[in-house]
């Protein structure tokens, strides 16, 4: 009886041994839910920490000058938590614009099967994905940002005008809390900044090539 081998499909069609074809390998993030995390991130919490950090800049300025020790102090982290937060969103939308995957390339394309196709494809893929992390990258400042400013804000908000060890508490939390995010931040810019550079890298080995072949 002949072994049987993998019907082909139109993402990953089998080779002349049956394998399937990944042709995209390479060109897509090690993290597979990134992308997804990101726009979650841009489309979802961002919008809804800005209108919070409007809705407390709003609450904020009704609040007597006697119950807040440092009130000017908090509404101008809360305008600056809304203002990161939008641009967040914004950046975001942008980032999207740039997003291609290679579903929509085979669909777009049905004679992505063939080299001369191939090459174009996984050039135009490599290109969509630098211009996304580009702006993914500028959602998430502004995220964090925005986060650090509205932590920032709400434990300033708790600071008491005369003693009361319960608002203290709140701000010692609140202080956490803004350290915490600081750490997160710092280590998302390693990240970061190591991405930035090897994206830099590859187009310049890029240009190099083309040099190299041209005439």
């Amino acid at each position: 009886m002949s072994e049987r081998r993998p019907k082909a499909t139109d993402e990953q069609p089998p080779d002349a041994e049956g394998k399937r074809d990944y042709w995209w390998r390479g060109e897509i993030s090690a993290h597979y839910g990134s992308a997804e995390a990101l726009h979650q991130m841009g489309s979802v919490a961002a919008p809804f920490l800005a209108g919070f950090a409007l809705a407390v800049s709003v609450q904020t300025l009704s609040l007597q000058s006697s119950a807040v020790r440092y009130r000017e102090l908090a509404e101008l982290l809360f305008l600056l938590a809304a203002i990161f937060l939008i641009l967040a969103v914004q950046a975001m939308f942008w980032a999207r614009r740039q997003l291609v995957t290679p579903r929509d390339l085979m669909e777009w394309f049905p004679d992505w099967a063939h080299p001369y196709r191939r090459e174009g494809l996984l050039k135009d893929l490599r290109e969509s994905n630098r211009s996304f992390r580009k702006w993914a990258l500028v959602s998430a400042a502004g995220y964090d940002l925005g986060l650090l400013c509205l932590l920032a804000g709400l434990a300033v908000l708790a600071v008491p005008p005369e003693d009361s060890p319960l608002r203290w508490a709140a701000v010692a939390v609140g202080s956490v809390a803004v350290l915490c995010e600081v750490g997160w931040m710092v280590r998302g810019l390693g990240s970061s900044i190591g991405q930035i550079r090897s994206d830099r890298r590859e187009r310049r080995e890029e240009a190099g090539g083309v040099k190299c072949a041209g005439p």
